[in-house]
C-alpha cells in the first residue's frame, strides 16, 4: 500500500499529469477570452504540454506563461489575420445568402469549406508555433 501512494508510483505521476492537463485547460480558457490573444494562448498551451508533460520538465504554470510571453506578439498578429480572413468570409457566405437566394448552397458550401481549412490550418499553425 506504501508504494501505491509513493510520489514516485504510477498512480502519483498519472495524477499529477491529470492535474497538469486541467491547469492548463483552465489557464488556456482564461487567457484566451480576449478573441485576439486566442493563438498566443494555444502556442503557450502546446508549450507547456511538451515541456510538463512529454519532457517532464518544469511546472505547468511557470512554463505556460513563459510560452505565452514568448507567444505573444507572434501569436496575435496571426490571430488577428485569421480573423480579418474568416471574418471576409463570413461577410461573403452572408452577402450570398441573401443575394443570391436560388444559388445558397453551392456558394455556402464553398465558403464553409473554406472556413473550416482556415481553422484546422490556424490550429496546426499555434501548435507549431512555439520554439522547442
Amino acid at each position: 500500500m506504501n508504494n501505491f501512494l509513493s510520489p514516485e508510483s504510477k498512480f502519483a505521476r498519472g495524477f499529477t499529469t491529470l492535474v497538469d492537463i486541467v491547469i492548463l485547460g483552465i489557464l488556456w480558457i482564461f487567457t484566451s477570452i480576449p478573441i485576439f490573444t486566442i493563438g498566443a494562448s494555444s502556442a503557450a498551451m502546446y508549450y507547456a504540454i511538451h515541456k510538463t508533460i512529454f519532457q517532464g520538465r518544469g511546472y505547468a504554470f511557470q512554463e505556460y506563461f513563459r510560452g505565452f510571453k514568448d507567444n505573444f506578439k507572434q501569436g496575435t498578429v496571426t490571430t488577428l489575420c485569421f480573423l480579418v480572413y474568416n471574418g471576409l468570409l463570413f461577410y461573403l457566405l452572408r452577402s450570398t445568402t441573401i443575394q443570391n437566394p436560388d444559388k445558397v448552397v453551392s456558394w455556402n458550401f464553398v465558403l464553409v469549406i473554406l472556413m473550416a481549412f482556415s481553422i484546422i490550418w490556424a490550429a496546426m499553425l499555434f501548435a507549431f508555433m512555439y520554439e522547442r
